[in-house]
């Protein structure tokens, strides 16, 4: 087996369909090394057909890439928009003001709470824990106000220029 062409494309003998169907349906590993060492007479029709076209070990591979070229396009036009907001937010995120106060706070507040166990005085924090719900679990003596909203309540106060969204997002 070469490489396919231009003609062969052009035949329609290798369409996106049956690259996808090929992929779906390849033998594993171990089928192939079960089909290469049976007797022809051994093999039935399914083992027969794929026996020839299993012998470049690489064919599987380049099948996967074709379909993967054949299904790129479809993916990126639906992709592209998201890509563009998630960069826009990034942008907005790295020249982020609100948000360098608000990750400052988090960690001088967790250095502050954690002082004196092995946890204080941390030079970083992960950022899933403004997210998995520990910042918003631990809660004020009230047993209402949570640390976030306190920390986002603190900067607000301390900061007359702070964002009006987030200024919102404290009602």
């Amino acid at each position: 087996m070469g490489q396919l062409t231009d003609e062969d494309k052009k035949k329609n003998r290798f369409n996106a369909d049956k690259i996808s169907n090929m992929v779906r349906v390849w033998p594993s590993g171990e089928c192939i090394d079960q089909i290469d060492h049976l007797d022809e007479s051994q093999l039935g029709p399914a083992e027969r057909w794929f026996k020839p076209l299993v012998q470049p070990r690489t064919l599987h591979e380049r099948l996967v890439l074709l379909d993967c070229q054949n299904q790129w396009p479809g993916d990126y036009k639906e992709q592209y928009p998201i890509i563009l907001q998630q960069k826009e937010l990034y942008g907005e995120l790295l020249h982020s003001n609100a948000m360098y106060d608000v990750l400052s706070m988090t960690l001088a507040v967790g250095n502050y709470l954690n002082g004196g166990t092995p946890k204080g005085q941390a030079d970083g924090f992960e950022i899933e824990v403004l997210f998995d719900g520990k910042i918003a679990d631990v809660k004020g003596s009230d047993g209402k106000t949570s640390l976030l909203k306190y920390i986002i309540d603190k900067i607000v106060a301390d900061d007359p220029g702070f964002p009006d969204e987030v200024r919102e997002l404290q009602q």
